[in-house]
């Protein structure tokens, strides 16, 4: 394995998807920066912390809400390695990192409103802060094939890029998530085409996982 300098975020870092982003990425020798939303919380954690090369890895408590952690520097707590216990640290959670995977995004069993307008406004603080920092070369967002395929009269049908799932349509309900999913990736490309040239923005369709 050739270690390299580079160092990759990975938002929602304790997810399921998240977790074999990160494993890939210290596998290949880069450094990793994740966020959680606790770092005591243990059974987290922990997978993490146990995942080979985790002395690459860096633990962030970062909530994707909050717009002083990512928009301006602001104190919370990182975990390096195996050290659990809590170091208070000034830095901005994009600072340094040349790559950006944001997979973190609510997803509940029951969803009500609040997951669409959560999802909408973590993407776009994370691609605020990206277009902040001039390390990041490239963006990874983690979008959903309920992103695409929901909401249509009839959904049998060869699916590409120019698809959107039907929002306008309240006569095919579409879960919350769906929405969620779908409003957020639109208010990223927006985001995007109206801050050409300031970093490269690439999304990936996943099917039955969230993060």
């Amino acid at each position: 394995m050739v270690f390299c300098f580079s160092e990759v975020l990975v938002t929602g870092a304790a997810g399921y998807l998240a977790i074999h982003c990160v494993q890939q990425l210290l596998n290949e020798g880069y450094r990793v920066r994740g966020t959680v939303r606790d770092t005591n919380n243990t059974a987290k954690v922990k997978p993490l912390i146990d995942l080979k090369g985790s002395d690459r890895l860096e633990l962030i408590t970062a909530d994707l809400m909050d717009k002083q952690i990512w928009s301006t520097y602001d104190q919370f707590n990182f975990t390096r390695g195996f050290l659990f216990s809590n170091v208070m640290a000034v830095f901005r959670a994009v600072e340094g990192c040349e790559y950006v995977l944001h997979i973190a995004s609510p997803c509940q069993t029951v969803a009500d409103d609040s997951i669409i307008q959560t999802a909408i406004d973590g993407t776009l603080n994370v691609l605020r802060a990206v277009a902040k920092c001039d390390t990041v070369k490239k963006v990874v967002l983690t979008s959903s094939s309920g992103a695409v395929n929901q909401g249509h009269k009839k959904p049998h049908k060869l699916f590409n890029e120019d698809d959107w799932t039907k929002l306008e349509d309240g006569r095919v309900y579409v879960h919350k998530y769906h929405v969620s999913k779908t409003m957020a990736e639109q208010a990223a490309w927006n985001f995007v085409r109206n801050e050409t040239g300031k970093c490269n923005f690439k999304h990936k369709e996943d099917s039955f996982n969230c993060a």
